[in-house]
């Protein structure tokens, strides 16, 4: 048994399974197995060894987890990725617009396909704070189970598929919260430390792909990134999100629309 994570009451332990390979994760709220083939199964409350699972599916695969939300234009995806409680939902969903669809606010994964890496957006309900369901009207029901991080779980705003294609990355968005500060938004020179924290990379001896998933995330480091902070301005309206990244990214959907 191997413990992997520790944060206050909270413990998630991954086992060996014996017959037939894979590995089951486990907490005090739940469990779920990945067989060797990198299915899931989930038993109890998922929120937290569902995401564990799925990234060790991930890595069984050669299917690369990352913590993030995704836009889609059509073309390709707009990621935006980062750890828990950095904005994430709030500027993928103020990021929605003319052209610019919403595909999942939280599950991205990545592949290698010809030398290039590809995302793929994973739908999934929503699970949006307080904050966050204060800005957007739509997202008000009083009713929604809770997480057991004090998240509502919801209905997509805008309905993906069930099941996205595999894409292009455009850029990279790394939200952050300031409480003092108005929002604003800057390019990065390099984003392979932030995406190393949003890659959710589980590992140890013995799981495979890990350089593999290594250079994924450095590949994808070289693509387009910004800093986007979110200041006390968007805490009531989040046009001032918008507004930073087409500004910072005047070639971008964001920017040619405010154009």
């Amino acid at each position: 048994m191997a413990r992997i994570y520790t944060q206050g009451e909270l413990t998630v332990d991954v086992v060996d399974v014996v017959n037939g390979g894979g590995y089951r994760v486990q907490d005090a709220a739940g469990s779920a197995t990945v067989d060797a083939g990198g299915v899931v199964c989930c038993d109890g409350d998922e929120s937290v060894v569902g995401a564990v699972a799925e990234a060790i599916a991930g890595r069984l695969t050669g299917h690369f987890h990352l913590h993030a939300g995704a836009l889609d234009d059509g073309q390709s995806l707009w990621l935006v990725a980062g750890d828990s409680g950095r904005g994430k939902t709030t500027t993928t969903l103020a990021l929605r617009g003319p052209g610019v669809r919403l595909a999942t606010d939280d599950v991205v994964y990545l592949r290698w396909r010809g030398g290039v890496v590809e995302a793929q957006a994973r739908p999934r309900p929503l699970h949006v704070g307080l904050v966050t369901r204060e800005l957007f009207p739509e997202l008000q029901a009083t009713d929604a189970p809770q997480t057991r991080a004090g998240k509502a779980v919801m209905a997509l705003v805008q309905k993906a598929p069930a099941s996205s294609a595999w894409q292009a990355v455009a850029g990279l968005i790394f939200p952050e919260i300031d409480t003092e500060g108005r929002s604003r938004a800057a390019p990065l020179t390099t984003s392979f430390d932030r995406l190393l924290v949003a890659s959710a990379m589980v590992t140890w001896r013995g799981l495979p792909n890990g350089q593999a998933h290594l250079d994924a995330l450095g590949w994808l480091s070289q693509r387009p990134a910004l800093a986007v902070v979110l200041g006390v301005d968007a805490r009531a309206d989040s046009t001032p999100i918008t507004a930073a990244v087409g500004a910072a990214w005047p070639d971008s959907p964001w920017g040619r629309h405010e154009g």
